[in-house]
């Protein structure tokens, strides 16, 4: 095994070291990419002549990632001048993610001129970008079998900023629409169809399967949940397939078995309840937590000793956190019970989902214990802590500034975000701490925090705490928001700094090569 791991590692090597001058300028974009620097000036040097493909892959993978808005005019002298298609790609790529107007103006332009594999790639960038400008251009694609079903796929994205497709919908609706079974389809329907076209979605349910009827599944579920009355012809569909197995494997997928349970949940009708209790074994978790739900919404209190029978014969984790949060509706001082005995067992997500379950409970006790949970170093558990007790408003200033001294940004963070929102502040010298103490690169959403903070305050920052912020920051990006925010002469310089992103530490490559070499691997999950 180990001989075999060796020459996985010689050949990745082989295969995958760029060459010399392309190893320098990957550093170079990676370095300004970790320090989110979006400076046109930045990056245009990367796509002269003298300049590898690869290089110039990288530095669009790069602006993609970081969004920058200021070079949308280089990416669209890409799409106008490059020889490389693929380069192209890429450009449209960041164009979208950019998600700023010009760039929807220039994938709209240029759309006509495309062909089919970037005309599926624009359509895919303007689901980012797209506003009711793109309407009429995604519409116009009904036509086109090849990118129809992403021109619906996009369009019901774009719904979710209350975009209207009303060519598209008309289409989608129609009875003689002769592609009934399409994901596409009923990909759009889910985000477009209203509550009075319930019978559009009821019918095309009956006509599907696979990953289209999922989403039939859910637009049902979450028309019902609205409070949207269940009329006795779905109850009886709904009825017929809790109580008739399925026998396609199509339709035998974990989502949809989830899918129906949970839209038995509104039904809540008892002569499903022996499915229901049949899918609390099933091997999918998601399907497992789904079936105690609908159980607990079909049962009520009567469910408590069935609830309590699999509570005790189950070993998953997850599953008891489930488990005791029903039976906190049903049995508060049960369900207290049942968190103590637990608390100090397993993972940060099931300590979390406990903690849950005593805001259900929302005795004095059991909210002690959830305070309790604010002085931890965990920053999932503090978080949740302090996300339940904001809710029931609950949470003091003085809370907020013990957590500003936290080592975790993560938890400074929404002690930050607290303080904006309830326009309620920690003293100046807190925030200049959190400045001096979260100061690299990958604290820039904390940085921003507290900038945007010291300005609501109105604070009239002297000459000495400018310098004192000033050195700081440490990335573009926040240079940028300082100076947005307080001085518009202020010039950034990067900082010599050795410091680099956690992707780019050494790893076990390195022990069979004797000079350092940074790989970036693409693979079907990402790169």
């Amino acid at each position: 095994m180990k001989t075999l791991y060796t020459l996985l590692i010689l050949i990745l090597l082989t295969h995958c070291t760029p060459s010399h001058s392309d190893s320098s300028d990957l550093l170079s974009i990676y370095k300004a990419e970790y320090t989110r620097d979006t400076l046109l000036t930045t990056w245009t040097p990367y796509f002269t002549k003298r300049h590898s493909l690869t290089v110039q892959k990288a530095a669009l993978h790069a602006i993609s990632h970081i969004r920058a808005r200021a070079v949308v005019p280089l990416l669209d002298s890409l799409l106008r001048y490059s020889s490389s298609t693929e380069i192209k790609q890429y450009a449209i790529q960041a164009l979208g993610q950019s998600r700023d107007t010009q760039a929807e103006r220039i994938l709209i332009h240029q759309f006509s001129s495309f062909p089919d594999s970037l005309r599926l790639t624009a359509l895919k960038a303007l689901a980012l970008c797209g506003t009711a400008r793109s309407v009429d251009l995604i519409s116009s694609q009904i036509s086109d079998s090849a990118l129809r079903p992403q021109a619906l796929i996009t369009a019901g994205i774009l719904t979710r900023n209350k975009i209207a497709f009303p060519q598209l919908y008309k289409a989608a609706t129609d009875t003689l629409w002769p592609y009934n079974n399409a994901f596409s389809r009923a990909y759009f329907l889910y985000y477009t169809a209203p509550e009075k076209d319930w019978p559009v979605v009821q019918r095309l349910l009956q006509q599907s399967s696979g990953e289209a009827r999922i989403y039939y599944l859910k637009k049902l579920t979450k028309l019902f949940s609205g409070g949207l009355e269940i009329p006795d012809s779905l109850q009886t569909l709904l009825q017929q397939e809790a109580l008739t197995p399925f026998t396609t494997s199509a339709s035998s997928t974990w989502r949809t078995y989830f899918h129906r349970l949970k839209l038995l949940q509104y039904v809540a009708d008892s002569s499903a309840l022996p499915f229901v209790k049949k899918m609390n074994t099933h091997p999918n978790t998601h399907v497992r937590l789904q079936s105690y739900r609908t159980f607990y919404h079909i049962t009520g209190a009567e469910g408590q000793s069935h609830l309590v029978h699999v509570l005790q014969t189950t070993h998953d984790l997850t599953d008891k956190a489930q488990l005791i949060e029903l039976l906190a509706h049903i049995n508060p001082r049960l369900a207290y019970q049942m968190v103590n005995q637990n608390l100090d067992k397993g993972h940060s997500a099931f300590k979390a989902r406990l903690l849950d379950a005593l805001a259900i409970v929302n005795t004095p006790m059991a909210l002690q214990i959830i305070r309790s949970f604010l002085k931890i170093k965990d920053p999932l558990l503090v978080h949740k802590a302090l996300a339940l007790l904001e809710k029931k408003h609950l949470v003091t200033l003085k809370q907020i500034s013990t957590l500003l001294k936290h080592e975790h940004p993560g938890v400074v963070y929404d002690a930050l975000a607290w303080q904006l929102a309830h326009k309620r502040y920690a003293s100046q010298s807190a925030l200049f701490d959190v400045m001096k103490r979260f100061s690299k690169a990958d604290h820039f959403e904390v940085q921003e925090q507290v900038l945007k903070i010291l300005k609501q305050q109105n604070s009239v920052l002297s000459s000495a705490d400018r310098k004192r912020l000033e050195s700081h920051l440490h990335s573009a990006a926040i240079a940028a928001v300082y100076k947005q925010l307080f001085n518009p002469s202020f010039t950034y310089s990067a900082q010599n700094s050795t410091d680099r992103p956690q992707w780019l530490t050494s790893d076990s490559v390195y022990a069979f090569r004797g000079s350092s070499v940074t790989l970036r691997i693409a693979t079907s999950l990402g790169d």
